[in-house]
């Protein structure tokens, strides 16, 4: 399915998704998310799916909430490994159900619970994308509002704040700009200015933190590509994300889409491409899945 050419599932996609798979410092610097929980986030990033699974389920870990975090992030990326189908996905909307915290409770929850209550409603609203169920990512959506009001009220506090209201205001900002069909859809949104939101992205790819930098470049990219229709523009940020994560068959794939798009030579990539998707740590069945998608690529040049 091609999100560009379904505006709705693009916007619903992105005005909400902060990636909380990462660290998160406040203004003292002091870390909300684990050491720990940071390295099973670089394990997933990494295609180290067993890996990360290990060190997830180990003992003696009590942070009920950081442990949902994972476990919502583990259950998307490898559901990303299958069809549409598959059990991960199935799994996740269960997670998510279980997740998302009620409106009357935003007032009460503490920055992991906001956090987790977010990614829960994120999560299900790609999957809805995915699934193409206006009905269902619009009525998440609107569950998570007023969740996603409080961060864009609180945009220096954390740094993934600062991520998402790049993020929003880019996108929104676009959507504004080069959508007229669905301006009338934005009227119940706060305000979002796109050359802020361009800036505020930037910003973030400069971080220390490896993980914000990636998602600033992983949306940069699919904001320049799905919105601006822009693959040239999105054409650097595809390559950072592929270089840094070269195991990444999601990365490689987007790159080798990419570069099509931009009538570039691809037969290196085809070639890097199957035998990443060999040698890595995928069961058959998501390698078979892979390698489909391979030769569907390599029928079309």
């Amino acid at each position: 399915m091609a999100l560009h050419k379904k505006p709705w599932l693009f916007l619903f996609f992105l005005i909400v998704l902060i990636v909380l798979q990462t660290n998160v410092a406040n203004a003292s610097g002091k870390p909300l998310l684990s050491r720990q929980f940071r390295i099973t986030a670089e394990m997933v990033y990494e295609f180290r799916f067993k890996d990360a699974s290990l060190l997830h389920s180990q003992e003696g870990r009590t942070d009920d909430v950081e442990k949902a975090i994972e476990a919502l992030m583990l259950n998307w990326w490898q559901g990303l490994t299958y069809d549409h189908e598959n059990g991960f996905f199935k799994e996740l909307k269960v997670l998510a159900g279980k997740s998302m915290f009620s409106n009357s409770d935003n007032e009460t929850l503490n920055s992991k619970q906001l956090f987790l209550s977010l990614l829960a409603g994120i999560y299900r609203i790609r999957l809805a994308a995915i699934e193409n169920d206006k009905a269902i990512a619009g009525r998440v959506f609107f569950t998570i509002l007023p969740n996603l009001k409080i961060v864009l009220s609180r945009p220096d506090e954390y740094e993934e704040y600062m991520l998402l209201v790049g993020v929003y205001n880019h996108t929104v900002g676009g959507i504004r700009r080069h959508n007229i069909l669905l301006r009338p859809f934005l009227v119940f949104l706060p305000p979002a200015n796109a050359d802020f939101g361009k800036e505020m992205l930037y910003k973030c790819t400069n971080s220390e933190n490896i993980a914000i930098a990636t998602e600033a470049h992983y949306f940069l990219f699919k904001i320049e590509s799905e919105i601006y229709d822009n693959p040239v523009a999105s054409k650097r940020h595809i390559e950072w994300l592929s270089d840094k994560f070269p195991e990444n068959i999601v990365f490689q794939l987007d790159r080798l889409r990419v570069y099509q798009r931009c009538n570039l030579p691809v037969s290196e990539l085809l070639i890097e491409l199957e035998n990443t998707i060999h040698r890595s740590q995928l069961s058959e069945t998501p390698k078979k899945y892979f390698l489909k998608i391979l030769l569907e690529a390599d029928k079309s040049i």
